[in-house]
């Protein structure tokens, strides 16, 4: 049995993960009550973060000011792996659809992804070989009906139960790497399994459109496409070789469809909730 921690149990990508563990100890601390339990978290097999301060996509962090620093600083010398959530955008951007490598150069491009690879590197250089970077890409989560909810899957899900429509401001060929939360939550399991250590991109390996994305969510025929003139920004695949290798695990096309046909049946119910309110 292994001890693992959750900071952040709240969070959107830790919804769901306990039972996932199985007969594993799991224990979860608010992000802002950590540092009372550093004693558990040195104890721990597994730290997993998912806590992240506001200010990290809007200014440019100090490593002392980042989180997951603070968190190596507190593991530092002892048994637990820090497993940090990185992002696919520590690679940059860029028009043309490019596939990466964890071996590839990083070029943050705004303050979310300087600061991504800022801590990536601070990690490193704390903890050494007891950190686990997942650089994920973009996650296919289940609808939410909450309003204002600033995300890419809130934007689908609120403005879909309210107008029945979903309007595309962008380029809806554009190729991106898509991952269900499902999956993700897989791979946290086989990072325990497995005792994953070092870089791994979490991905799919291969592209899918933004507009099957979206027709997947809210289905084609409810799709206000604009953006077929606007060029194809922001499109990437993550090389996931290493992590099949690693573990098995891997995420194909119909897997995505199957996950994206159930989403679109929540909509619906909760479209169909709201139109009985009004």
């Amino acid at each position: 049995m292994q001890r693992i921690v959750i900071i952040g149990e709240d969070s959107y990508l830790a919804t769901g993960l306990i039972p996932c563990f199985g007969r594993n100890e799991v224990q979860c601390f608010a992000f802002d009550t950590w540092t009372k339990h550093i004693g558990v978290l040195r104890d721990a097999n597994y730290v997993f973060n998912f806590a992240i301060d506001p200010k990290f996509s809007k200014m440019d962090l100090t490593e002392d000011e980042i989180l997951d620093v603070q968190l190596a600083h507190a593991l530092a010398g002892s048994k637990a792996q820090l497993v940090f959530m990185s992002s696919r955008k520590v690679y940059g951007t860029t028009d043309v659809c490019k596939i990466h490598k964890e071996e590839d150069e990083t070029a943050g491009f705004d303050f979310y992804s300087k600061n991504k690879v800022k801590t990536e590197l601070a990690l490193q250089k704390i903890l050494g070989d007891n950190v686990t970077i997942l650089r994920i890409a973009n996650i296919l989560g289940e609808p939410v009906a909450r309003h204002g909810y600033k995300t890419f899957i809130g934007w689908i899900s609120e403005n879909y139960i309210n107008d029945g429509k979903l309007t595309v401001n962008q380029n809806e060929q554009a190729n991106k790497d898509f991952i269900t939360k499902d999956f993700l939550h897989n791979v946290f399991v086989a990072v325990t399994n497995n005792n994953l250590r070092g870089i791994y991109n979490v991905s799919s390996g291969t592209g899918t459109t933004v507009q099957d994305v979206l027709a997947g969510y809210v289905g084609s025929e409810n799709l206000v496409l604009q953006g077929q003139n606007l060029p194809k920004t922001d499109q990437f695949i993550l090389d996931n070789t290493k992590l099949k290798r690693a573990t098995g695990l891997s995420l194909s096309k119909q897997e995505i469809d199957k996950y994206l046909a159930k989403c679109h049946q929540i909509l619906d119910l909760f479209r169909q909730g709201r139109n009985r309110q009004r």
